[in-house]
């Protein structure tokens, strides 16, 4: 907020009447405009008529402003917990001043030195490589007194090679070598240009013997923090490391898509890396909607097969849905009309579509056809994402039709991750009993 600004934001925002025309999302956001101004007094304005909590990203916008706003939501707020939340903001936007003073608050610096909340801190750090925050933490007497370490997968994706070099050893410790593969997609993805640099030292560091085609490159969302994103040239990166002779994952075209990535999707799919045909392009298909990327629905205007995947993918309701159907002739093949209900369940779609899709399943191949062929999805990938995307109603449908088996405990264990966690917590009731 501009110094002008100041004295006219208090008098107009000063009153309890123009918050009350706002909705909760404008008024958090005139609530970060007040914290990121590094103007107490307006902060204070702010506080006193919002009428809303204070969250990570209120404090972040303090901690974007500086230390005074930032001292005064620290004295209203959970002292202790705010702290690491606005540290864990400070280390990811390279904040060294308002980190510094964080560490030296006698209260706030017994929070940060927790085992738990320095990792935390110092795992974001290294994914946006914040490096000198790394190195300010790792300086620091908790870092010492609790032989804290890096997390690899973070340093790979986010900092320097150089960075990797000072600290990687440590990080590495006794790591498995079965975790390498994991290790290259990490390093395959960095944020930083010197990609090739963090590949060659995993490969000095683990003595590797065996032929690159003997290690599958992923995405490893999962053992990353905070939403991270597939790199500009990646494609690029992908064609080369393919030539060198790795094997890529059929699951990068799902992060491509889950993306907006198109130009990566694309190159998997020219080089029969993935295909948006079959049980597995319909949860590329629905990935790639669900972006909302204007590229990515380009390519998937020009590579789709027929017209129905569109909006089945899309979720359109049922009146239209048949109409296109009967505008492309209504001559799908059974494996089409397979597709075209597994895009449905995963765009979104309403329970009365879902029967639709099973009716004209068993059109051509009887009351069977749809236990037998239908829903047997990726590998359970499908039912498993609608699940945790919170589409109940889809998933009880899959479930109750017989359509979509729910998956067993090895299932679970390989694709779930937080998929079960997140059903137990909508439906603990309900799920519970149907997974015993």
């Amino acid at each position: 907020m501009p110094a002008w600004l100041v004295p006219v934001f208090a008098a107009h925002w000063g009153r309890a009447a123009p918050w009350r025309a706002l909705s909760l999302a404008q008024r958090r956001r005139l609530l970060c405009l007040a914290a990121s101004s590094g103007d107490a007094a307006s902060l204070d304005v702010a506080l006193a008529h919002c009428g809303c909590s204070v969250n990570k990203q209120v404090l972040a916008a303090a901690v974007a402003g500086g230390t005074s706003a930032l001292r005064l939501l620290l004295q209203r707020q959970l002292r202790q917990l705010s702290a690491v939340c606005a540290a864990e903001a400070a280390a990811e936007l390279g904040q060294l001043s308002v980190l510094t003073w964080l560490l030296e608050q006698p209260d706030c610096g017994t929070a940060l030195s927790q085992a738990s909340f320095l990792g935390d801190i110092l795992e974001l750090a290294s994914v946006h490589g914040c490096e000198e925050a790394l190195e300010l933490l790792l300086r620091g007497p908790a870092s010492a007194a609790r032989d804290v370490t890096l997390p690899l997968p973070a340093l790979l994706y986010g900092c320097t090679a150089d960075v990797l070099r000072r600290h990687g050893a440590a990080a590495l410790g006794g790591a498995n070598p079965a975790a390498l593969a994991s290790l290259l997609s990490a390093a395959v993805a960095s944020q930083t240009p010197d990609w090739r640099e963090k590949v060659a030292w995993l490969l000095a560091a683990f003595g590797v013997q065996q032929p690159p085609s003997a290690y599958e490159l992923a995405w490893q969302a999962g053992t990353l923090a905070h939403d991270p994103r597939l790199p500009p040239d990646y494609p690029e990166r992908l064609e080369e490391l393919s030539a060198r002779g790795f094997h890529l994952s059929s699951r990068l075209a799902k992060a491509a898509a889950g993306q907006g990535d198109a130009r990566t999707l694309a190159w998997l799919l020219d080089h029969s890396h993935a295909r948006l045909g079959g049980r597995a392009g319909s949860v590329i298909v629905a990935h790639a909607m669900k972006s909302g990327s204007a590229p990515m629905l380009r390519l998937l205007r020009e590579r789709l097969p027929s017209p129905p995947d569109h909006a089945a993918a899309a979720g359109c309701p049922l009146p239209l849905l048949r109409r296109l159907h009967e505008r492309g002739g209504g001559q799908l093949s059974h494996q089409q009309r397979c597709e075209v209900a597994e895009a449905l369940a995963a765009g979104g779609c309403s329970a009365e579509v879902l029967e639709w899709a099973r009716l004209e399943v068993q059109q051509q191949r009887g009351p069977k056809a749809l236990r037998a062929d239908m829903f047997l999805l990726y590998e359970m990938e499908a039912l498993m994402d609608i699940a945790a995307g919170g589409d109940w109603l889809a998933a009880d449908w899959l479930v109750e039709s017989g359509a979509a088996p729910l998956p067993n405990s090895n299932v679970v264990l390989w694709h779930g991750n937080n998929v079960l966690t997140q059903i137990l917590r909508h439906e603990p009731l309900s799920y519970e009993r149907r997974l015993r």
